[in-house]
């Protein structure tokens, strides 16, 4: 079944993490049963909301002061955490949204598209003080923004929207391929994940199985690299501390992925120990990047000092750890500490859209056989044949 979804490139512009050492919030879901509802059951009972909280916080902004929107208001770093949550969990449960024309567009991306450019923007303005961008350059993001506020808020004011969002698909999925898909979740998974024949928290812990073995193995490779390495491959660095934050935001959601949740949030701590000193290379990382582009040397070079005094700091600190305690063995834990997925056998189906085009072709032959009987009737009548009669 489905579409292969390879490997996509992590390109996502700048994510915000969890707070220093915390897990994410563990919700408890257990009254719901959630455990044994499919993917788009869980799809319908967590996505919508999410997008009605981030209406009411969109609405709020576009009741205050264009000027409000600046690097030094703390709220704006508040609202991009409410839309960063609807974002994941819409990336989570893409296979839930079917294809439907809405704008001239696919309506998932279409509106996938319209919080993608407000978190980055949003995050653009946030990162301004440390960026140095100029008061001009401020005033031009400033309006975009709130441009992108008022059409993002109007959208959600119509019923297609409502409907769209509200209704996902509950006992199938549709089958999107890899450049329709987030560049976090649903990343180098194999053909058959998530399936249909899993439950919602099947499904989410196979991909989490996933993310972990992966995150090892970057590790594996990235913690070797010289700091001109780090410079040059910018975003295969940011990998691993991605595929964390990724997870730690599903196994805080959805705390059922867990054999033993006690015993998951006390591998999660470690693995955000980690993820703590990994993010404070993040910084100068990105301003090294940044300047080097911008042509700024000085600047560059300074950022290159500090990202290798923190790369140094990271490296020694995992040698220094018990070999059960580093990172790599770490995500093995976590990987063995998940429920069980059963194994799903990869059938020969077609994604949806493929079985569309089929069915299109079926009916096209359908209606030019009709109308080639249709034609070879006319042609027997015009001859005089008509109906022969039965003796």
């Amino acid at each position: 079944m489905g579409v292969c979804i390879a490997l996509l490139t992590l390109a996502l512009a700048a994510d915000a993490s969890p707070a220093a050492g915390e897990v994410s919030e563990v919700v408890d879901n257990r009254h719901k049963d959630i455990y044994n509802m499919t993917y788009g059951e869980v799809a319908k009972a967590r996505v919508w909301p999410e997008f009605q909280n981030l209406h009411a916080s969109t609405n709020e902004w576009l009741l205050k002061p264009d000027t409000e929107i600046n690097p030094d208001n703390n709220e704006l770093k508040h609202y991009r955490k409410a839309l960063e949550a609807t974002r994941d969990y819409f990336d989570l449960f893409a296979f839930a949204y079917p294809y439907e024309v809405m704008e001239g567009q696919d309506a998932y991306r279409m509106i996938h598209k319209h919080i993608k450019n407000i978190h980055h923007d949003t995050g653009e303005m946030k990162d301004g003080r440390r960026m140095a961008i100029g008061e001009e350059e401020e005033r031009i993001l400033r309006d975009k923004i709130s441009d992108e506020l008022t059409a993002f808020s109007k959208g959600m004011n119509t019923t297609r929207w409502q409907k769209y969002l509200s209704r996902p698909l509950e006992h199938r999925m549709y089958r999107r391929s890899h450049y329709e898909l987030s560049a976090i979740f649903w990343q180098s998974m194999p053909d058959e994940i998530p399936s249909e024949t899993l439950t919602g928290m099947q499904n989410i812990a196979a991909m989490n199985q996933v993310y972990m073995r992966t995150a090892a193995n970057n590790w594996i490779a990235v913690k070797d690299w010289s700091v001109e390495d780090l410079g040059r491959r910018f975003v295969e660095v940011h990998d691993v501390r991605k595929l964390v934050r990724a997870f730690n935001f599903t196994q805080g959601f959805f705390p059922e992925i867990w054999k033993d949740p006690a015993e998951g949030k006390a591998l999660m701590v470690e693995a955000l120990d980690f993820y703590d000193h990994y993010t404070q290379l993040k910084n100068p990382l990105e301003l090294y990047t940044h300047f080097r582009s911008k042509g700024k040397t000085d600047k560059a070079n300074e950022q290159k000092g500090l990202m290798n005094e923190q790369w140094i700091k990271l490296t020694q600190w995992q040698q220094s750890l018990p070999k059960k305690k580093r990172f790599s063995q770490l995500c093995e834990q976590m990987v063995n500490s998940m429920i069980d997925v059963p194994e799903v056998k990869v059938d020969s189906g077609l994604p949806s859209w493929a079985w569309g085009l089929i069915s299109l072709f079926v009916v096209l032959a359908a209606g030019a056989m009709v109308i080639g009987c249709y034609k070879s009737v006319q042609s027997d009548w015009s001859r005089g044949g008509g109906y022969e009669s039965i003796e």
